[in-house]
């Protein structure tokens, strides 16, 4: 019989950043869901979520957390918050979202909150709202 050791020193995986460049709203919620389910299954489940450039958070968007949490756990993974504002942060205690969410005060913080067997930062991913052209952008003038 084959033994594995668990607690191996070579890391397992290395987690993912995203980073959203904008609020997340109503109108990008399932852009920025997708972005980190992406991120989870090439990070084997660890991501982290840098919210730095983030105002506003919908109801919506805190219910994308949630989720994917889960996924990252299911994964066998976790996901962590960082560079959290303020006013963000009292919305999320407010809900009783920070009490199932890791909020991190640090990107290097987060990293050795995943434990020994995650390594550093594979990448960053700044996450960019798509912008949908406006009618006079789609045909360009005849001469």
């Amino acid at each position: 019989m084959h033994y594995s050791d668990s607690q191996s020193s070579e890391p397992s995986t290395n987690p993912i950043v995203i980073a959203p460049d904008e609020d997340i709203l109503m109108s990008n919620v399932s852009n920025f869901e997708a972005a980190i389910e992406s991120a989870v299954t090439t990070g084997k489940g660890h991501v982290i979520v840098d919210l730095e450039r983030v105002e506003y958070l919908s109801s919506l968007g805190i219910g994308a957390l949630v989720r994917s949490l889960r996924r990252a756990r299911e994964h066998g993974g976790e996901l962590k918050l960082i560079n959290v504002r303020e006013e963000l942060l009292r919305i999320l205690r407010l809900s009783g979202v920070a009490n199932v969410l890791d909020i991190c005060t640090s990107e290097e913080e987060a990293v050795a909150a995943f434990g020994a067997n995650v390594g550093n930062v594979e990448r960053r991913l700044l996450w960019t709202i798509p912008r949908q052209k406006k009618d006079n952008e789609e045909h360009s003038p005849t001469s």
